[in-house]
């Protein structure tokens, strides 16, 4: 399958999948010039792959940083099998109402990967074209990966934990009361803290007990589940070895 490049698709980015996260950064420039305007104000984008599928995807803003996320992100990412190192490119097709984008998706071996969309999009021509809407709030999630981050526990992190704020926005939790669960199933009560504005969110009253009860030390990795409301299930691992060496090196 070939792009087919006219004159006036001189509107483009690309992005490599570089962690297993639950959002892709996207270019500021590209974002403020093209996605900024127009009648968007749900911040919607339809993306289609050659497959025919399309899936509603929102993007937000914080600050001048643009990201894709959410549960259509979460969708086209499992629907596509999105594999770290996948090298995507990404074409504005329209920008009037919903701005669509053309993706083609590269395995990191260079060729086109073969996106033929979701499970129940594989019956053969006669189906029609499907569009992918974001699940809502009140639908059931049972196919889709909830939100997550990783932290490696720092002298700092020992009393606060820092969470990014794109995490704390998709996710929708609200500033005050939390719930820490940890992998055996405890709970710790804490509350989630923001001194201004321009200070990124952090777990505060709460966090050093839990730190206390579950042993985490320096160098442990956690993971941060978003499980719903405020309510976060916090998994940790053991510090490597010395001496331990990956697969990567």
């Amino acid at each position: 399958m070939k792009m087919n490049f006219k004159k006036q698709d001189e509107a483009s980015f690309y992005q490599i999948l570089l962690s297993d996260s639950e959002y892709l950064p996207l270019p500021s420039a590209f974002a403020k010039k093209y996605l900024e305007k127009g009648d968007n104000k749900k911040h919607t984008i339809v993306l289609k792959t050659e497959s025919g599928v399309e899936w509603r995807v929102k993007y937000i803003r914080i600050e001048d940083r643009f990201y894709f996320m959410g549960r259509g992100w979460l969708k086209f990412m499992k629907d596509n099998r999105l594999l770290l190192g996948d090298f995507m490119v990404f074409w504005l097709r329209s920008c009037y109402s919903i701005p669509v984008l053309e993706v083609f998706i590269y395995s990191p071996n260079g060729c086109l990967k073969n996106t033929n969309g979701s499970d129940d999009t594989r019956l053969g021509n006669e189906k029609k074209r499907s569009v992918k809407e974001e699940t809502s709030d009140g639908d059931s999630l049972d196919n889709v990966r909830p939100l997550t981050m990783s932290r490696i526990v720092r002298k700092c992190y020992m009393y606060k934990m820092p969470l990014t704020k794109a995490f704390v926005k998709a996710s929708g939790i609200n500033y005050g009361h939390l719930q820490l669960e940890n992998e055996d199933g405890k709970m710790w009560d804490a509350t989630l803290e923001q001194y201004s504005p321009n200070q990124i969110p952090v777990i505060g009253t709460g966090w050093s007990e839990f730190v206390k009860d579950n042993k985490l030390k320096i160098g442990n990795s956690c993971t941060i589940t978003h499980v719903k409301d405020n309510f976060l299930r916090v998994n940790k691992k053991r510090r490597r070895p010395n001496g331990f060496k990956s697969k990567f090196g």
